[in-house]
């Protein structure tokens, strides 16, 4: 009996008692939703593909209507997939004290927001330097499609509170040619040389 010849059996077609021609099934589900007594070697999942072109053929108006709802479900879930993927997005490699404060840059800087996110999806890490007075974070962007940033070679960074610092730090994104290309962090006259700023504990401080 095909899936469809199934659907369409007289009902109930949830649970059907062992008979000749129900020995080999028993219940009907989507996926893991089949029902929870049924027997593994009884039980047909049917996918949720399958199951939306079993309601699509169903003359029932119940089915088809759950049809229609499915795949609105589908296509909405598409449509997210898409946008996300599009959104550029500070890349991973950065600390997340670094991706932290440059996030925070970005969204201080209106004007210069999109052509930042753009730049620092694609980042680089080269390296990276604990000063014993803060830290430089050295990286590389390319440059091919990415818009140039004018004006000073500097865009201000946030204060943030870090372990370790009583009078927490300040940031500085250093741009070269109109890219960004390297973060200073810099505390306020205490040392950082204990202090392992791909792990330490921070709190981003807004105006």
């Amino acid at each position: 009996m095909s899936a469809v010849e199934l659907w369409k059996a007289p009902q109930p077609l949830l649970f059907q008692g062992c008979s000749a021609d129900s020995s080999k099934w028993r219940a009907v589900g989507i996926g893991e939703n089949t029902l929870p007594h049924c027997h593994a070697s009884l039980c047909i999942k049917i996918s949720s593909i399958t199951l939306n072109r079993i309601s699509a053929s169903s003359p029932m108006a119940i089915h088809r209507d759950f049809a229609a709802r499915l795949n609105l479900k589908n296509q909405h879930t598409r449509a997210l997939q898409t946008i996300m993927q599009r959104m550029p997005s500070i890349d991973s490699h950065f600390t997340p004290l670094e991706k932290a404060v440059l996030r925070a840059i970005c969204e201080s800087h209106v004007d210069d927001r999109s052509a930042l996110e753009s730049q620092l999806s694609t980042a680089a890490v080269l390296r990276r330097e604990n000063t014993g007075a803060g830290f430089y974070t050295e990286f590389a962007v390319e440059r091919v499609s990415q818009a140039t940033l004018g004006g000073e070679r500097l865009r201000t960074g946030p204060a943030a509170r870090v372990d370790g610092l009583k009078q927490g730090m300040g940031f500085i994104l250093w741009l070269k040619e109109g890219y960004a290309h390297n973060l200073e962090g810099y505390s306020y006259g205490e040392s950082t040389t204990g202090i392992e700023f791909e792990q330490t504990g921070f709190e981003i401080l807004h105006d």
